[in-house]
């Protein structure tokens, strides 16, 4: 087990090395988007314009192989634009099913609140059962299936808010920061130099296949501790006020902003984000730091506010720091 973990180390900073090349200052991003395909989630990003938030797809999926979609939302689409439609075949005197563009290991979903909910919730059983039903036809996704949406959260006209249970199924929410000074600087030397040769420079340094060989061992290898897991649902519990949840639970100050907390899949989610951070640190098993840092990007877009917190200035990410600090590991 130590050679395989030094393998897919080694592979592991390959990607990582690779998609650093063109895309600068998203090292955070990056990270979590591999994070998020080894534990077999989806993520959305979240930032305004011009932060890379298109460009670190792009650049990740050529590195790592496969077929690549990427599928502009605009107000217009329908849903068999993304899953596919049947079609009468001439020849064979029937229907048969054309398949969409859903159809791939590693779909880009930009700009995805500019479609209505009718073309958002097409996504849904792609995401959570890997299928796609189409009148009578059904079929099957890549084993290997990842959903990558974008969102510009300062723009309201034209768009349409994802509903909460489009973003519960997705395992992941980051929020795109700007560049740091120095690595804007650089972004500017590049783009005045060789950027467009080291993005058409791009190398493929993994396959298909060692992503659901590195999938497995996050799934099957890696140990997480009855402790460790017990510390995970105090923390996804904390976030429900027991007004909501049949009286279970303590009643904490922060709950008085929260109308919903997070859902039983935000704990399979934070157990899975887990390992995988932790295969990814070169261990087999998981650690309470490995939790608290990959609480956040699970539970923050899974907790509803009240009006008052939206009064108070109140917001998830607040929520879940002070759930962090108040919930104790042992």
């Amino acid at each position: 087990m130590n050679r395989a973990f030094e393998k897919y180390a080694r592979l592991v900073d390959a990607i990582k090395s690779e998609i650093g090349r063109v895309v600068i200052g998203q090292e955070a991003l990056i990270d979590l988007m591999l994070l998020t395909l080894l534990s077999r989630g989806h993520i959305l990003l979240e930032g305004v314009p011009g932060l890379a938030k298109s460009l670190a797809v792009e650049i990740f999926a050529a590195v790592i192989g496969g077929d690549f979609r990427r599928f502009q939302f605009t107000p217009d689409k329908m849903p068999g634009d993304i899953t596919g439609t049947t079609v009468f075949d001439e020849r064979k005197r029937q229907f048969g099913f054309h398949r969409g563009p859903v159809f791939c290991n590693i779909f880009l979903a930009d700009e995805i609140n500019r479609a209505s909910p009718k073309v958002q919730s097409a996504l849904l059983q792609a995401m959570q059962e890997k299928v796609v039903d189409a009148d009578d036809f059904r079929e099957a996704l890549p084993e290997l299936f990842i959903v990558l949406a974008t969102q510009n959260p300062v723009e309201q006209v034209g768009t349409y808010p994802l509903a909460e249970a489009q973003t519960d199924r997705f395992m992941v929410k980051f929020n795109v920061a700007y560049p740091q000074q120095a690595e804007e600087a650089e972004l500017m030397a590049r783009k005045h130099g060789d950027f467009e040769t080291r993005r058409a420079g791009i190398r493929r340094v993994a396959t298909p296949e060692d992503m659901l060989a590195m999938q497995r061992v996050v799934h099957e290898k890696i140990r997480v501790t009855r402790t460790v897991m017990a510390y995970m649902l105090s923390l996804c519990l904390a976030t429900r006020p027991p007004r909501t949840c049949g009286g279970n639970g303590t009643e904490m100050e922060i709950h008085r902003y929260i109308r919903l907390g997070a859902s039983p899949r935000a704990t399979e989610s934070l157990l899975a984000l887990s390992k995988a951070r932790a295969f990814c640190r070169g261990r087999d098993f998981v650690r309470f730091d490995d939790v608290t840092g990959c609480a956040p990007h699970v539970l923050r877009h899974r907790i509803l506010l009240n009006h008052a917190a939206a009064a108070d200035g109140i917001t998830p990410d607040r929520i879940v720091n002070d759930i962090l600090n108040r919930v104790v590991a042992y």
